[in-house]
């Protein structure tokens, strides 16, 4: 059963033989580290929707006050604001943890972490990993959030140790399951694609005087298991090029959509004849965004573009995927040699 353990009886039950602990320390410790961190836990637990009747899911915080005076003395020779820098650490934690679960509010994100962060432990601990002039950090290990110091910069760029608290928790979802989908998937999606695409639908109507579907086909969800287990054929494969996907994700399948439309727009400028032409050809309102495993399409062919039941189908093989350049020629291609 989880449950706040004092730090001084913490420090003192743990270790025989302790550094002398300043009077300071001591005063710091029990009126600001004590007195606030179970609002803190509590603040964490509600965020995560862990329910405090359930005592063994509810997070709470592992402190070795030991480690931090120690390297708090490096900075400060009597440790005197070693839980205030702890505190400063969390609240830069809790800041991040607010905007990636939108208060709680975003059901992605918190199963997302608590699939992840399954000990259910936020550890503030050494990273003699860090570079000394970024000296602060969060990461995943054993199932436990750490929020990182370097060794000889406690203290230092608390407020940003967590800058990176989403793609942490998106490296380690993607490595317990390569086609989980990553919270920054979800979110580029919502603001690059989502938000945006009405505007898109409104510029293709005012040239061609008729509602046009834009569809990912046969949804964003599908195409990124495509390019997630394209991802893990590859023998070298490294999380983080996943992330970088993760983050532009929206924005690609927008751009996609969005070149289409300008040079439709484009072409229909040159000759107006064509939008009479365009528009039966698309007999079924819409223009659809595929993408397949390598290999699905002809030897050698990469991305294709041809009207298919209706629809004006966009598609492109998962290695090629980002790359939109090819969308503008093959609309002409299309306006200059079919129609």
């Amino acid at each position: 059963m989880n449950s706040f353990i004092n730090p001084i009886k913490l420090y003192f039950m743990d270790h025989d033989d302790p550094p002398l602990i300043s009077t300071v320390a001591k005063k710091d410790i029990q009126v600001t580290f004590n007195h606030l961190f179970p609002g803190f836990r509590d603040i964490v637990n509600t965020y995560l929707h862990q329910r405090f009747w359930s005592l063994s899911a509810t997070y709470d915080f592992d402190i070795d006050l030991k480690e931090l005076f120690g390297h708090c003395r490096a900075v400060s020779p009597d440790g005197h604001n070693v839980g205030s820098l702890a505190l400063e650490y969390v609240e830069g934690f809790i800041r991040e943890l607010e905007k990636y679960t939108r208060d709680g509010t975003y059901k992605p994100a918190r199963d997302a972490f608590n699939t992840v962060v399954s000990r259910r432990k936020i550890k503030i601990t050494a990273n003699d990993g860090l570079p000394i002039e970024s000296p602060s950090g969060c990461r995943v290990v054993g199932r436990i959030f750490e929020i990182n110091y370097h060794p000889e910069k406690y203290g230092f760029s608390m407020s940003e140790a967590c800058r990176d608290l989403a793609k942490e928790i998106d490296k380690e979802l993607l490595k317990l399951e390569i086609t989980n989908i990553p919270v920054l998937a979800r979110i580029s999606v919502e603001k690059e694609w989502t938000e945006k695409q009405t505007d898109l639908k409104k510029r293709l109507r005012e040239e061609i005087n008729s509602d046009v579907e834009l569809e990912v086909y046969p949804s964003w969800e599908a195409i990124w298991k495509v390019l997630a287990s394209a991802e893990k054929q590859k023998p070298d494969r490294r999380h983080g090029d996943l992330i970088q996907v993760a983050e532009r994700f929206g924005l690609d399948i927008y751009q996609y959509f969005n070149v289409c439309v300008s040079q439709i727009k484009d072409q229909i400028k040159k000759d107006a004849t064509k939008v009479e032409i365009f528009r039966r050809r698309l007999t079924g309102q819409k223009i659809k965004l595929e993408v397949v495993e390598d290999g699905k399409l002809e030897v050698g062919v990469y991305h294709e573009c041809k009207f298919d039941n209706g629809a004006l189908l966009l598609r492109v093989t998962a290695s090629k995927f980002g790359n939109q350049s090819w969308v503008a020629t093959a609309i002409e291609t299309l306006f200059t040699q079919h129609f």
